[in-house]
Parts: C-alpha cells; sequence; structure tokens
C-alpha cells in the first residue's frame, strides 16, 4: 500500500527512567501501552515525523494523554499504604 507507514506498539513502566526512542524509521506512529509498578494504566498514541522520539515528547504526550489515570493509581497506592 503506497503511503501506508505501520504503527510501532511498546509498553513502557513508568516507575523506570523514559527514554528516547530510536530506530522508529519506516514507522509513521507509536501506540505505547503505559504501565506504573506493573498496572496498566492505558494507551499512549503518538504520530511520527522522525526516527527516533525524545524522552521530553514522550513524557509529554503521557502527560497530556494519561495524566488522570496516573493520579488515580498514585492516590490508590497512598490510600493503600495508609490502611497498613
Amino acid at each position: 500500500m503506497p503511503g501506508f507507514r505501520p504503527t510501532k506498539v511498546l509498553d513502557i513502566e513508568l516507575s523506570q527512567p523514559i527514554v528516547t526512542l530510536e530506530g522508529l524509521a519506516g514507522y509513521g506512529s507509536l501506540q505505547i501501552l503505559v504501565r506504573l509498578h506493573g498496572v496498566p494504566i492505558g494507551y499512549v498514541k503518538l504520530p511520527l515525523a522522525e526516527d527516533h522520539c525524545s524522552a521530553s515528547s514522550l513524557a509529554e504526550a503521557i502527560v497530556e494523554q494519561q495524566s488522570e489515570a496516573i493520579i488515580r493509581h498514585l492516590v490508590c497506592d497512598a490510600d493503600l499504604e495508609m490502611a497498613k
């Protein structure tokens, strides 16, 4: 198919440092399963214009698309900690 560029699917754990993703030549977008403490938070979709995605662009997209789910997860973690 002319113009078709596949989507790169990844899994990112937020308790680990977010790094620049390299080697993305030929891909048109990213779809990332975001996890926090091993628990799935949601998906982030991000178009690609280059053969890499900077850590800052990735972090910005995660916050923009999943901030509410991240906050809910952290509040639940705090509630569980307080219940101990």
